[in-house]
């Protein structure tokens, strides 16, 4: 896969959900994206996005990962979930309208569907850390049906 590409073309978020703008590097266990911080994001108040959305923008990066490798192997992206995340620090308290953000995961542990990601966030003057726990079943419509959702 040549980089960069739109993120649009691995991550099945849509419409203002969708974060992220391009992914600029990926390998067999990291990722690279760019995201600018949008004045029409649901999560924007009075010019900024609050710091806890940080989290969001590392799970977008984690799904553009996976629909990454299911495009290289011929498939669509997939929906996974966040299931949670160990740590999260940021260094101001929220993210600019109109910056631009760097994005990074780091895959560390991954079986069944279960998976551990490092994300790191860098930006106009802001940094941002966390651990997340995420989960993609083979079937999301079915786990879902199973699971009460």
């Amino acid at each position: 896969m040549d980089f960069p590409i739109d993120a649009h073309l691995v991550v099945p978020h849509t419409a203002r959900m969708s974060l992220l703008d391009t992914v600029v590097r990926a390998d067999e266990n990291s990722l690279a994206a760019n995201a600018r911080v949008r004045e029409d994001s649901p999560f924007a108040r009075d010019g900024v996005v609050g710091s806890w959305v940080g989290i969001e923008y590392m799970a977008q990066a984690i799904a553009a990962f996976e629909g990454c490798r299911a495009r290289d192997r011929g498939d669509a992206p997939k929906v996974g979930f966040l299931i949670g995340s160990r740590h999260y620090a940021c260094s101001a308290s929220g993210f600019a309208v109109g910056s631009t953000l760097h994005i990074e995961i780091v895959r560390q542990y991954e079986e069944g569907g279960l998976g551990l990601f490092d994300g790191k966030i860098t930006g106009d003057h802001v940094t941002a850390d966390a651990s997340l726990s995420v989960y993609q079943p083979d079937n999301a419509q079915q786990f879902l049906l199973e699971n009460g959702a």
